[in-house]
């Protein structure tokens, strides 16, 4: 829910008033009334420096703890195949592990290992989807060093087991999204 990714995401009532500021300036062009021109981009001022609030508002103390869970979620997309700690992530959050699982679970809704499963879990399935692999060169790819224990997770959390899900996948039937 808090997917940063460096882009301004606005509230609600952020994202009225810009249109409020927008239909201002809009209203000013369409009609030309004297001083129309000044009056747009006197409007398109106001709206830069609203913006600039609302961005500046978006790295507050408060905000920060989110900010650093966006770049462990990054970190683990691209290294979820490697062997990861929920300290060694709490320490790339700069947060004690207590609080760093805290507020994972709550941007998240999963705790670390179970967000991570779920991601090696997909990433397996884009693999078998695809035909690049067969299913324990799947499991291997994604992090998992038993491969009885990736089939056990993958039929429990997917709903087959990878094999079928592999054969299912040539008649496009995916159970996947739903992890």
């Amino acid at each position: 829910s808090h997917n940063f990714k460096s882009r301004l995401r606005l509230e609600p009532e952020e994202l009225a008033e810009v249109s409020r500021i927008l239909q201002l300036a809009e209203d000013e062009l369409s009609f030309q009334t004297p001083g129309y021109e000044y009056m747009a981009c006197a409007h398109f001022m106001q709206l830069i420096g609203f913006l600039s609030r609302c961005y500046a508002g978006a790295f507050r103390p408060e905000s920060r703890p989110l900010l650093r869970l966006g770049g462990v979620l990054s970190f683990l997309e691209e290294h979820h195949a490697e062997n990861l700690s929920v300290g060694e992530l709490a320490k790339m959050a700069h947060m004690s592990v207590s609080t760093f699982t805290r507020a994972f679970n709550k941007a998240t809704g999963l705790a670390p290992a179970a967000f991570l499963l779920r991601l090696r879990l997909r990433k397996a399935a884009e693999l078998l989807k695809r035909g690049e692999c067969n299913c324990t060169e799947a499991a291997l790819r994604t992090g998992f060093a038993d491969s009885n224990y990736f089939s056990r997770m993958f039929r429990r959390l997917i709903g087959v087991n990878p094999k079928d899900y592999k054969q299912s996948a040539r008649t496009k039937i995916s159970g996947a999204d739903n992890i």
